[in-house]
């Protein structure tokens, strides 16, 4: 197999804002994404926090840019618009909480839930100053077009409290359409992850949503099946282990391919050995393909993580499996030196630093949210 030249390092930083969209199960993120179309929300329907306090000069830009998107319906908004305002929705819900507060409120007065509402609410959803009271005043008076884009946001979410997780759940509970029931299930998972950091009662009530996940996953069937497993990807469920081998063992590549991901979040051997195995034995190219992604998630044992991304990138028949296992070593280059060693054999790169310091630079863009994968429809 021939090596990578240098620039397409730079491909590959690129190409990993899409390839966890394409894959539809994002860690914290999955195949359940939001849905679309122009619908209006009910004027006043939603309080969201105010402030009667100017846009403090670090984010008036910022704001600008989510107000003009937010007020365009999609066939107006270019893709690049869509982008413009999700790293504009971020920046300034990183800012400070009146700037976080000034972005919510744009939100709350959006005319459409249109793409550009999805990813606002997304990209400005991992804020230290997001507000899990407003999210839950969100989903409970919003329209359900835009509520389902706020529950897509969830993924992203970096505050959770348990009274969050306890309304998505009764939402999943009461939802009796399957791919709304598969959305909130993905973000309960998420939320899971995200909680288990959290204060006491997040912590607690992770716990408890762990059981639950654990016990719908093993009585699920058919499409439930497939979306519980990747809910439990998402949560890195400790109940589910014993369903999770099972699928990989399945006779259905769609069973096994949900399996291996559900592996992405753990640390201990057994699942690095059931994702190398896939990678390399796995007849069907998009369970490879998922298990060379599911592989960068984490950095434990790197050294035999990187020996078997590394393999796939120079040995694999399939062209899209030996992209993603380079991307996956790109992605673990600035936290593992055995990847960015790997990374520069398959690039012929003479120096691993290089590797890894074009790594660390890309950084933010390895955060698993594509946000104009993330707003298509879903079922």
């Amino acid at each position: 197999m021939s090596r990578l030249p240098l620039p397409w390092l730079a491909a590959i930083a690129v190409a990993l804002l899409s390839i966890a969209a394409s894959m539809r199960i994002q860690p914290g993120v999955s195949p359940g994404t939001v849905a679309s179309g122009e619908v209006r929300v009910e004027p006043g329907a939603v309080a969201a926090p105010r402030t009667d306090a100017p846009p403090e000069p670090g984010c008036a830009e910022e704001l600008s840019t989510v107000e003009r998107a937010l007020g365009r319906p999609d066939g107006e908004l270019s893709d690049d618009g869509v982008l413009q305002a999700c790293t504009a929705a971020q920046i300034a819900s990183a800012q400070s909480q009146t700037c976080a507060a000034r972005v919510r409120s744009a939100l709350a007065s959006a005319g459409t839930c249109a793409r550009a509402f999805g990813a606002v609410a997304t990209c400005s959803a991992s804020s230290a100053f997001a507000s899990p009271d407003w999210t839950r005043e969100m989903l409970r008076t919003a329209s359900q077009p835009c509520r389902l884009r706020l529950v897509s946001s969830l993924h992203q979410a970096r505050v959770v409290d348990a009274p969050l997780i306890e309304q998505v759940r009764s939402m999943a509970d009461d939802e009796t359409v399957p791919g709304r029931r598969a959305r909130l299930w993905l973000a309960l998972g998420s939320l899971e992850r995200t909680a288990r950091e959290g204060s006491s009662s997040a912590r607690l009530a992770a716990a408890t949503l762990d059981v639950r996940i654990a016990q719908r996953l093993h009585a699920a069937r058919g499409y439930e099946r497939i979306y519980m497993l990747e809910a439990a990807g998402n949560a890195a469920c400790s109940g589910c282990t014993d369903d999770v081998r099972a699928a990989i063992a399945s006779s259905d590549p769609t069973v096994r391919r949900a399996g291996v991901a559900a592996m992405r979040f753990r640390d201990d051997a057994e699942a690095l050995a059931a994702l190398c195995t896939a990678l390399e034995d796995e007849p069907i190219e998009p369970v490879r393909e998922l298990a060379a992604w599911s592989l960068r998630w984490s950095a434990s044992s790197e050294i035999t993580r990187a020996a078997c991304l590394e393999r796939a990138a120079t040995s694999d028949l399939d062209d899209n499996v030996r992209t993603t296992a380079a991307q996956s070593l790109f992605a673990l280059a600035n936290r593992s030196p055995a990847a960015a060693a790997a990374l520069a054999r398959v690039t012929g790169e003479e120096d691993p630093h290089a590797v890894a310091w074009l790594s660390e630079l890309r950084a933010e863009d390895l955060q698993p949210f594509d946000p104009l994968h993330a707003l298509e429809d879903a079922p």
